[in-house]
């Protein structure tokens, strides 16, 4: 009981609702700063207030151990499974100097709501540009939808967008299944311009996508000068 009620005394907005048998029950209130405190290499069109996201998250453990077994979140928005595949390997050492695998499951958690929600806002920003996509949380990738019928998968590194981490290229493809295959040539050479492009380009979401589109354009141009002189 003492390592529980150490969750509310290290961790702020965090409640313990409820811990009977091998279950614990969490209320977890994630401060979400203002857009222009975080996000500032991300000018968006629109302001975002500081604003407080809610969760409850509910905790299986084995009893007498407390070690992790099962973990939900409600609302269902968030993925965890690499927060807890952590930890269970770890349970039978230390995952941090002075932190127990609660307090490592909790702070890990409320992180990655901060990161999905901010996700959320620059995809909702990038969606009043010019640009079509998909993002998939589990899969941490975007799928872009580009001029030409081209739809460039993106994969977005673990911190982005509050870290210096950049977005990252892994393919392209023709969206239309009647169209020319891209050659594993051309996907290469983008894939190798795109992902050179300096870190501010690669961290903001729409630059990097108006970034793709024009080394698209023009690689594509490039290729239909080349095939005109040879043929």
């Amino acid at each position: 009981m003492e390592a529980i009620g150490q969750i509310e005394d290290k961790l702020s907005q965090v409640k313990v609702l409820e811990f009977e048998d091998n279950c614990i029950r969490l209320s977890l209130k994630t401060p979400i700063p203002s857009s222009e405190s975080l996000l500032l290499r991300h000018k968006l069109d629109y302001q975002v207030e500081p604003s407080t996201v809610e969760h409850e998250l509910l905790i299986e453990v084995v009893e007498k151990t407390l070690e992790v077994h099962k973990v939900e979140i409600f609302p269902n928005d968030v993925p965890l499974n690499d927060i807890v595949y952590t930890i269970k390997s770890s349970s039978n050492m230390p995952i941090a100097r002075n932190c127990s695998a609660l307090e490592y499951l909790v702070r890990h958690v409320q992180h990655r709501i901060l990161i999905c929600t901010l996700r959320r806002l620059l995809l909702k920003d990038a969606k009043i540009s010019r640009h079509s996509f998909e993002y998939s949380d589990r899969d941490e990738t975007i799928t872009a939808h580009l001029v030409g019928g081209i739809d460039a998968f993106i994969k977005v590194t673990q911190s982005w967008p509050i870290s210096d981490s950049g977005l990252k290229l892994v393919s392209i493809k023709n969206s239309n299944s009647q169209s020319k295959s891209i050659s594993l040539s051309f996907l290469y050479k983008v894939k190798e311009l795109t992902n050179s492009l300096n870190i501010q380009t690669r961290g903001h979401l729409v630059r990097f996508l108006d970034a793709i589109e024009e080394i698209l354009v023009r690689e594509m141009h490039s290729e239909l000068h080349s095939n005109d002189i040879s043929a």
